[in-house]
């Protein structure tokens, strides 16, 4: 077992999430602590030398589960830690959509480039993935079931990454002062 870094301690916010959890298991065998906020008003009280957000409105699909769009969670929780990071000085990683020019106005994509755009003057690292393997598994029941309709000509291509590859890559970006200011993967 890696002894622990003293030099820095982690904090992952939405710990517990999809991409959370993974990052958390990343960290242990680096050696740095990490502690959890599942909220952006756990904020108020962590030192942490380095956050990595990893929360945001769920992209599964579902009725009745209080959803409240993009722009109305995660810009707001995004503005939260940023806000931490300038308190505390803590660098950020903060996971964000690889996307083409086309979509930047897609409701998911403009909430997600509002919160890199404010993290101008921040200490940190902008983690732009493809999609994740999880948001794309709440479509196989209704793939499954013929409920899927085709959207576009066929010609558009994905490549999802999975969240365990993902949070190493995060990880690396926490810990890496000499990593770019934004990566695409």
């Amino acid at each position: 077992r890696p002894a622990h870094r003293t030099d820095m301690t982690a904090l992952v916010i939405r710990a517990h999430g999809t991409l959370g959890a993974p990052v958390c298991s990343a960290l242990a065998p680096r050696g740095v602590p990490g502690r959890a906020a599942t909220r952006g008003s756990d904020l108020a009280g962590y030192r942490a030398s380095v956050m990595i957000h990893c929360a945001g409105a769920s992209l599964a699909l579902g009725l009745g589960h209080g959803w409240r769009g993009y722009g109305a969670v995660d810009v707001p929780l995004g503005r939260a830690v940023i806000d931490a990071a300038r308190r505390t000085g803590a660098r950020l990683v903060y996971v964000a959509a690889h996307h083409p020019p086309a979509l930047r106005r897609c409701a998911y994509v403009a909430a997600h480039e509002r919160v890199v755009a404010e993290m101008a003057g921040v200490d940190g690292v902008v983690v732009r993935a493809t999609g994740f393997y999880a948001a794309f598994a709440s479509l196989l029941p209704l793939a499954r079931r013929g409920l899927l309709v085709d959207v576009g000509d066929g010609r558009v291509r994905t490549n999802p990454i999975d969240e365990a590859d993902l949070a190493r890559v995060v990880v690396d970006a926490a810990l890496d002062r000499g990593c770019p200011r934004e990566l695409a993967v």
